[in-house]
This record gives C-alpha cells, sequence and structure tokens, in this order.
C-alpha cells in the first residue's frame, strides 16, 4: 500500500471562527509564497484535478471537491489564515514519525483555496493537513 505523505488531519467549519490577533503572534498568520507553496499548490491541483485511482482516491479521503485549475488559488488573506491557525493547532499531530520528539507550530500557514474549502499546511509540522470548509 502507497503511504499518503500528507494526511487529513479533520475538518472543520472556518465559518464562525474567531480571527487570531496576528500582531500578537509577530507576524503573518499566512505564510508568502515560495517554493514549498508552489509545490503545495501543484499537488493539491494534481489530487484535485486528476482523474486517475490514486488522485480520486486521495480526494475523497481528504474530502476535497474534483475543481477546474481555475477554481485552485493560493491565499494570503490575513483574515482566512488567522481563522485558521487556532483550530489547526488544536488538531494537527505534534510528533516526528522518526524521533517522537514534539514539533512546535510556527503559526504560519500555507493556505491553498479549492473551490469552497481550504487546505492548509504549517511547515513546522511534518505531514499534518488540514481541509477546511
Amino acid at each position: 500500500m502507497v503511504r499518503i505523505r500528507w494526511c487529513l488531519v479533520v475538518a472543520v467549519v472556518l465559518v464562525g471562527l474567531k480571527p487570531l490577533n496576528a500582531a500578537a503572534q509577530g507576524s503573518s498568520a499566512c505564510r508568502p509564497a515560495d517554493s514549498a507553496s508552489v509545490r503545495i499548490l501543484s499537488w493539491v491541483r494534481s489530487i484535485v484535478t486528476g482523474t486517475d485511482p490514486a488522485s480520486v482516491k486521495q480526494r475523497t479521503a481528504m474530502r476535497l471537491p474534483q475543481v477546474g485549475t481555475d477554481q485552485i488559488t493560493y491565499v494570503t488573506d490575513e483574515q482566512v489564515c488567522s481563522k485558521a491557525v487556532s483550530p489547526y493547532n488544536a488538531n494537527a499531530a505534534y510528533q516526528t514519525t522518526g524521533t517522537g520528539t514534539a514539533e512546535a507550530p510556527s503559526g504560519q500557514l500555507y493556505v491553498v483555496k479549492v473551490g469552497t474549502v481550504y487546505v492548509v499546511k504549517d511547515p513546522a509540522i511534518g505531514a499534518a493537513n488540514l481541509v477546511f470548509t
């Protein structure tokens, strides 16, 4: 069986969550676009637009919609990212698979909008992703 590198941790409703104050964190809750965001965006695109059995299986497991590439965007909206920080930190698994050492969240997230849902990744956390609706 193929191991999925990115894991769906939990699905939570984004609407109605209190935004975290980014100033209190000392920086934006959004990760700026960089080489990692390009890889994440590419990975999400391949899953949500793919029709092969592996893409369909992973998309279904992650509860992602199948959409066109025009509905997949990288998010840098501070309000969206701030709303995702608290539930991500509360639900992400903070253990590395190799050492068992706890990982601390960075407070800055990569966020990709897929239709009406968001895929969220903290670069400080090994393989944990959240999907928000």
